[in-house]
């Protein structure tokens, strides 16, 4: 059974025009769920997904795998009552931990049980990423892609819909609206960031001006600051239960914290004693908006708060035409220049060597088990073999570039001239 003409264009027609389709007797102005292209800076996923939905890269963007119940879309039996074309994904029996305080896009606020869900990562980014639909709620009969009810999966809205031409075709995993529901289906779900947060901006903020927080504040988590009111908050450089912790003041001290080890929480004051103190914004659900000199946005990423905005970058013209030294064994220098400048945040360095790019280490691992030509390290003091490689997206002023020969299957000589092509935030 092929799709019907009618189905195709109902489908692109009505997502073009922002609206999911869930039958095909339903006219655009009757369609009341949400769809289209994820196009909108607040919908367009930021970060880069692993085509291995379990890889550790993933961590932070990607959900568990989670298993979602659908329920029938209320209209959509409009050509066999009591047989829908149209069922939605929605969160239920127990909110999983990768989605915990995490921000529902079709809801504006943290997932909770009851939500619809939408933002599926679809097949598209990787073949272990297929939503895969059940018609049992143990979700052990798989309804396959290539069943005679045509189903497909709008991942924006989280909305699916099957052929309604041919009811002897189409699967039923509801019995009424009110249920009960049999159907279910296992999806990955994007919880990374959005394009809005690198452009400094959020759609749900939490404000926080000078006045919000306690001065010279730097204590450990058995004290109290000094003269504290309701209200007061300061930041945590962790977020972990029973483990230390200091308090530190945004005036004085959060440009500091966040380039070294990143800070983790807001901690509130309730008025109580040391108690009082409580961790209230320690998640994804919080993007923080600093108002002082800074006036810098924040948003909750891989386990600290991490600066976001919109920056102007540069290409270098520093770091070319370098000479490269003469290596005779593996983790020798490859060249006594080191990288002059911080690469924007997240940013690829490219190493070029005699106009030839020539791969990069970028393993969170030491000398001894690099597998490509040359890696970047600001440990030059070790031996080769213990020497700590920087990941690239780290890569700092000051690091160098060391050089496996062995791997390379040659080695460098004065000869040779090496480029560094990267970005930086401002120009030198």
């Amino acid at each position: 059974m092929a799709f019907v003409d009618k189905t195709k264009a109902n489908y692109s027609f009505k997502v073009l025009q922002g609206k999911a389709h869930t039958a095909n007797d339903r006219e655009l102005a009757n369609e009341t769920i949400s769809s289209g292209l994820i196009l909108s800076a607040n919908r367009i996923f930021a970060n880069v997904i692993n085509e291995t939905p379990t890889d550790a890269s993933n961590s932070g963007i990607v959900s568990e795998l989670v298993t979602l119940t659908i329920k029938p879309v209320a209209g959509s039996d409009g050509q066999n009552l009591g047989t829908w074309a149209g069922y939605r994904c929605y969160l239920e029996g127990s909110i999983p931990s990768t989605l915990v305080g995490v921000i529902n896009p079709l809801t504006g606020s943290p997932y909770t049980l009851g939500d619809t869900v939408g933002n599926i990562i679809p097949q598209s980014f990787g073949i272990d990423f297929r939503p895969v639909l059940y018609s049992d709620a143990a979700a052990t009969v798989e309804i396959p892609p290539s069943d005679a009810s045509d189903w497909f999966i709008d991942p924006f809205a989280g909305v699916i819909t099957q052929e309604a031409d041919d009811i002897g075709n189409m699967f039923k995993t509801s019995t009424s609206l009110s249920g009960p529901h049999s159907g279910r289906i296992k999806a990955y779900i994007y919880i990374g960031e959005y394009v809005i947060n690198l452009l400094g901006g959020a759609s749900t903020n939490s404000i926080i001006t000078g006045t919000d927080w306690i001065n010279s504040v730097t204590a450990t988590s058995s004290v109290v600051p000094a003269a504290p009111t309701v209200g007061d908050r300061v930041l945590l450089d962790s977020s972990a239960s029973g483990v230390t912790f200091s308090r530190y003041d945004v005036d004085t001290d959060v440009i500091d914290l966040y380039t070294s080890i990143g800070w983790e929480a807001i901690e509130y004051y309730t008025g109580a004693s040391a108690s009082g103190w409580i961790v209230t914004e320690p998640n994804s659900a919080m993007t923080v908006a600093i108002e002082n000199d800074e006036n810098a946005i924040y948003q909750y990423y891989g386990g600290v708060y991490k600066r976001q905005g919109f920056e102007s970058t540069y290409p270098t013209i520093d770091n070319k035409n370098m000479t490269c030294s003469s290596t005779s064994a593996d983790g020798d220098e490859a060249l006594v220049t080191p990288i002059i400048y911080t690469p924007s945040e997240g940013s690829y360095v490219e190493v070029l060597l005699n106009g030839v790019q020539i791969k990069v280490e970028n393993d969170a691992t030491v000398g001894s088990a690099v597998a490509s030509p040359c890696y970047f390290s600001d440990d030059g003091g070790s031996a080769h073999s213990i020497r700590v490689v920087r990941l690239i997206k780290d890569i700092k002023a000051g690091d160098k570039l060391y050089w496996i020969g062995t791997i390379a299957e040659y080695e460098l000589d004065t000869d040779d001239v090496m480029d560094f092509n990267y970005v930086i935030v401002s120009a030198p």
